[in-house]
């Protein structure tokens, strides 16, 4: 019951969140698509001689790089972690529950850790 409450519970989450990639590749495309507009708005100035979209230019040419190479690291990141790891926000509650009820029926702490992760064989050898 708490297994699939917890798949359950990870799968609302990750509906909700649509892949970096897929973020990245759209924002650098429009990216590129608004360079032109983006020179056009550099060239822009006012009636005393200053950049009138200044700071926009610059959220645009430099933060958005940095904000899409931040993104692609993250992304980076989290395919070399393992899924269903414990210490995802999602399924460290459910685990604690999962273990009180284990602790409750008499179940001793390298059981619990072979009743949660089965293929874990150093995980209980302390």
């Amino acid at each position: 019951m708490h297994l699939y409450a917890a798949r359950i519970h990870r799968h609302l989450l990750e509906a909700h969140r649509e892949p970096a990639s897929t973020r990245v590749r759209d924002l650098r495309r429009a990216h590129d698509a608004a360079k032109q507009l983006i020179d056009l708005l550099k060239r822009e100035r006012d009636e005393r001689g200053f950049p009138l979209f200044d700071e926009l230019v610059n959220a645009l040419e430099i933060q958005l790089p940095q904000y899409l190479d931040t993104l692609e690291r993250i992304e980076q990141e989290d395919r070399t972690l393992p899924p269903h790891r414990p210490g995802r926000p999602w399924l460290r509650p459910l685990l604690y529950d999962l273990t009180r009820h284990l602790c409750a029926r008499g179940k001793s702490f390298p059981e619990i850790v072979t009743i949660i992760s089965p293929d874990c064989h150093t995980c209980g050898s302390r």
